[in-house]
């Protein structure tokens, strides 16, 4: 059931065990089984652990016990799951028919993803991302065969398989997944493929911080981490932190988003100012995995600066509008603010269960929304041409063409402030200019939708500027005006033209 090397393992982990277990016998003169912060320090001293760059001697050895800790669970549960499933055996011949093949000589039975073709990693070892992707994609498991191939071919993962396109391609796709991001990637972790496509990882690989305030090692932490972060793209905490909810919802790159958190402590491996250090590191990870220039930038700027939000928060005064214009200009864009707003929000949520707190939500939400205030006030000017703006306009141009004449769209367009590309989407965007382009010379296009469910009717008009607009609007039909969605009098260069919606 073991072969060889296994087994040589196993008992090599086993033994360093029973020596941490025989020595807290032998310090406490009792039976005692738990490795208290106290005897943390005596044992790492007592096993020849020196403070050094990769950290505190303690460190060093917790990190050590974690990991002989994780062998032993991964061949015993392996050993396990083998024992109580040897046996089973399809009863019905109806269960043989149901058996799904898929590509790559992948296959779906019995609620497990599986491959008749033992040799299939040796052939091409990025199909082994791809087994990840097509479990998360179908909902199932891994099969205990699949998962020991896996494990057997993990030295085949070199430089030149991280960096192919098959390989990024499976990774970037399980990332943008709607659903078990966090599940497929503990799995990855638990069969040490995280560590095989991302070297860099396997300095945080069951390292401690020795201290009260992380209980969780650094890794499982990262991983607990995105996991909160599909909470909030999932509705899950929809009620509980409303706000949130709709920034995460505005992310456009959930897998740069994912990426970001996954990596922001990534250089606690490496010693002090793990910030820095981590974003050294960024570069050469993102150009592995393909991210093109601005999002290589980007996810360098959250990995260096994933701390700032939290400590100017907590520890600022957040009635210093200096402070925020200083912050404000660090951002940069609004999409820098929103995913380091996120990426605070799971780092916190992700160190322990008392760590965030509704204190620490509201000084985040209002350092958000003052600093978002202060970019909106620039017209975003530094997002013009982001790629952001330029997918909204390629895409609203898409959906425009052969409705209207290119022309027309293109100066539209072109005329759109940077303000209003980076407040709305493209499926937002796209309906106000249907209703500018079809007013014609006509002074007036209105548009009502009538929302049953939500309890009020939505009126949006396209209309020629003038002063006094909004009130005349407003006031004669007693609107209570909740929200004027868009006001672009650039719109069309011979008028100018503006955009209301009103609810009542």
């Amino acid at each position: 059931m073991l072969t060889e090397k296994q087994a040589d393992e196993y008992r090599s982990a086993l033994d360093y065990l029973w020596r941490i277990r025989n020595h807290l016998h032998f310090l406490g003169q009792r039976k005692s089984d738990q490795i208290s912060f106290d005897l943390q320090r005596q044992i790492a001293t007592t096993f020849g652990y020196k403070d050094g760059r990769s950290g505190s001697a303690i460190e060093q050895f917790m990190q050590d016990y974690y990991q002989h800790a994780a062998h032993v669970e991964h061949l015993s549960s392996g050993l396990i799951m083998e024992a109580t499933q040897r046996d089973k055996v399809q009863k019905s011949i109806f269960g043989f028919f149901v058996r799904r093949n898929l590509e790559y000589g992948f296959n779906v039975g019995r609620g497990e993803l599986s491959c008749s073709d033992e040799e299939i990693f040796q052939k091409n070892p990025a199909l082994m991302m791809k087994a990840f992707e097509l479990s998360q994609k179908h909902g199932v498991k891994l099969n205990l065969k699949l998962k020991s191939l896996i494990r057997e071919s993990l030295p085949l993962v070199n430089d030149k398989v991280r960096r192919s396109r098959p390989m990024n391609e499976s990774f970037m796709n399980i990332l943008r997944h709607p659903k078990d991001v966090g599940k497929t990637l503990r799995k990855m972790h638990h069969l040490h493929v995280l560590n095989a496509f991302i070297p860099e990882f396997k300095n945080i690989f069951c390292k401690v911080q020795f201290d009260l305030y992380h209980i969780y090692t650094v890794d499982i932490h990262s991983l607990f981490a995105v996991e909160e972060m599909g909470k909030l793209w999932s509705g899950e905490y929809a009620e509980a932190y409303p706000f949130l909810t709709d920034v995460a919802n505005n992310i456009e790159k959930r897998g740069l988003m994912l990426l970001a958190i996954l990596f922001h402590d990534i250089g606690k491996g490496r010693g002090n100012d793990h910030s820095s250090r981590g974003a050294s590191m960024i570069p050469t990870i993102a150009r592995r995995l393909g991210l093109n220039r601005e999002d290589r930038r980007r996810l360098q700027f959250l990995v260096q600066h994933h701390l700032q939000m939290a400590h100017i928060s907590q520890r600022r005064d957040l009635h210093d509008m200096k402070l925020i214009s200083q912050f404000a200009e660090l951002m940069g864009m609004s999409e820098n603010l929103r995913m380091l707003y996120l990426l605070t929000f799971a780092d916190l949520k992700a160190v322990g269960p008392d760590v965030w707190s509704e204190w620490k939500g509201q000084l985040l939400q209002e350092l958000y929304e003052k600093t978002f205030d202060v970019l909106e006030k620039k017209d975003f000017y530094q997002e013009i041409r982001s790629e952001k703006a330029r997918n909204r306009k390629r895409k609203v141009r898409e959906a425009l063409l052969g409705d209207y004449p290119e022309r027309r769209i293109n100066r539209a367009i072109n005329s759109l402030s940077s303000r209003y590309l980076m407040s709305y989407r493209s499926r937002q965007i796209i309906p106000h200019l249907r209703l500018a382009l079809s007013r014609g010379k006509k002074p007036l296009a209105m548009q009502v939708e009538h929302q049953a469910n939500a309890g009020y009717t939505e009126l949006t008009l396209a209309t020629i500027d003038s002063p006094g607009l909004f009130s005349l609007i407003a006031l004669p039909g007693c609107w209570p005006v909740i929200q004027s969605i868009f006001w672009e009098p650039r719109f069309i260069r011979v008028k100018p033209v503006r955009f209301w919606t009103c609810c009542r």
